[in-house]
Formats: structure tokens, sequence, C-alpha cells
């Protein structure tokens, strides 16, 4: 049987079709009884009740993969982490901000990096942010103007929303 291990404070998304997708999370992974960060990805599909193991690792606190910015690869993938925010976009993608956890190293603080996760070939590229953790500050630039260098600061717990025009 296969299915997602018990968890909490894991990020989820719904697709348009009512496919469900689930990543990371406090909890344990199946090789290990210590509980810690996951940054296991699972799709569960409705029409045939059934889950998927689709990336990640089976065991718990992780670390991330990150490849160059901005380049889907399948060796990419978030580090382990609980508290991140999380949304779908209208081309399908499914976005990954920030959370407590591992970046690149072991060290375990809060991160700002963003992920993309694309559906379709089942990889994830590192969007922006940064690949390590703890305190990192923001660059705000000017408000109300976006600029490639404004990136937010590491947290967790925050919230996330799509507005109508995606």
């Amino acid at each position: 049987l296969t299915v997602p291990g018990a968890r909490a404070n894991a990020v989820v998304w719904q697709e348009a079709e009512g496919v469900i997708w689930l990543f990371g999370g406090m909890g344990l992974g199946s090789t290990s009884a210590t509980l810690g960060n996951l940054n296991d990805l699972w799709k569960y599909e409705a029409i045939s009740n059934q889950w998927t193991w689709m990336k990640g690792s089976v065991n718990a606190d992780a670390l991330g993969s990150y490849g160059p910015l901005q380049n889907f690869a399948a060796n990419n993938m978030p580090g382990a982490r609980s508290f991140a925010c999380s949304w779908t976009a209208s081309d399908g993608g499914l976005w990954l901000f920030g959370g407590n956890g591992k970046a690149s190293t072991a060290t375990v603080g809060n991160l700002n990096d963003l992920w993309k996760f694309d559906p379709l070939t089942n990889n994830w590229t590192w969007m922006k942010g940064s690949n390590g953790s703890g305190a990192i500050a923001g660059v705000y630039g000017t408000q109300g103007i976006g600029a490639t260098a404004n990136t937010p600061g590491s947290r967790y717990g925050g919230v996330t929303w799509v507005d109508a025009s995606g």
C-alpha cells in the first residue's frame, strides 16, 4: 500500500481536474522513527482513489537540490520543510515559497526560496530566493515597483492567494 505518512503543517494544491498534491510537512520518513521535516511530493487522484509518490526523499530532513536558477531538471528538489506557502497558477504550475526547514545545507531555519513544479514533466525549478536557511533579509526595492532584485525575506506560516488575473 502506497500512502503518505501522517504529517502536520504540509502544503496542499488542487488542480482544476480534482487532482490533489501534497508536499512536505513535519512527520516520519519511511526509513526512520525520527520526527522531522519532509520533502516528499504526493499526488492523489480521486477517480482511482490512489496516492502516487512523485518525488522527494523517503527520509526526514532531506537537503534540497537547487541546480541553476530557473532551470527545470529531474534532480531539482526543494529541501525538507513545514509551514511553507503554496498556490496553483493559471498555467497549472504548482508554486512553493519558504517555510521552516533545510535548504541546501544541514542548517534548519526559515527559508525564502521560491519553487515551481511542473506536473506535466514531474520536475521542479528553483525560481528565486536563497538556497540557504536562517534570517535571510528581504530586498524591498521601491514600493509598488517590480524589480528583479526584489525578494521577500525568509519566513514560515505565511499566506498566499491568486487574484482574478491569475
